[in-house]
């Protein structure tokens, strides 16, 4: 093997360790939200496949629909016990859990392509989301794709405050926030691929199937 194989194996091997340490960092203080963006990695790069991505920018989506709620580390149990509605300033500050997973990963430059999802994966498409108000293209695609998958894992999964949703009723409300909170294209994309047959849920990936890039946007 020659060492520059050698040594994007290794690089490859150190991303995936450092994904899989954040992970379980969240799943330490949040066993139920980390499941559930685990859970939906598989659908991510699904729709990311069927949207036309390249190869790098799916992995990069799969990283960021396992990593979007990492900033929730920095919040104190107030706000993450809190089994009624947030004060003013809490919500204040969970409007910031964006910005805060991406800046938990700048150690790390392999991770700025789904630092940059990860910032943005509560814009809304109509651009009253935060933390930017982006609108539209200005969201990048990986943002989209997860802002449609998170949503959808959140209405099917029970939590403390709401419960669960059907299948059919999360799909009914993605089409109606379509061109307001979602990508009306990304919408579609999640409707054909549950319409594939393709499971709403799976394994996460292991390891970066390529080296991250700059991710590709449409």
């Amino acid at each position: 093997m020659s060492w520059s194989v050698y040594s994007n194996l290794l690089e490859r091997r150190s991303t995936a360790a450092i994904m899989e340490a954040l992970s379980q960092s969240l799943a330490l203080r949040e066993p139920d939200i980390a499941a559930r963006s685990r859970r939906l990695v598989p659908l991510a790069m699904t729709i990311a496949r069927w949207l036309g991505c390249a190869e790098n920018s799916i992995v990069e989506i799969g990283c960021a629909a396992l990593l979007h709620n990492i900033g929730r580390l920095s919040l104190p149990d107030t706000i993450l016990r809190n089994p009624g509605l947030l004060t003013a300033p809490q919500w204040t500050l969970m409007r910031h859990v964006p910005d805060l997973g991406a800046n938990l990963l700048t150690p790390w430059p392999q991770f700025a392509p789904v630092a940059t999802i990860i910032r943005a994966h509560r814009e809304h498409y109509d651009g009253r989301g935060y933390p930017r108000g982006l609108r539209g293209s200005s969201i990048p695609l990986g943002a989209r794709i997860v802002a449609s998958v998170d949503a959808y894992g959140a209405m099917t999964s029970e939590r403390r405050y709401q419960a669960s949703r059907s299948h059919l009723s999360a799909l009914a409300e993605l089409g109606r926030c379509a061109g307001s909170q979602f990508d009306p294209a990304v919408v579609a994309a999640v409707d054909a691929v549950f319409a594939t047959g393709a499971p709403a849920h799976g394994n996460t990936i292991q390891q970066p199937s390529a080296p991250m890039s700059s991710p590709t946007h449409r």
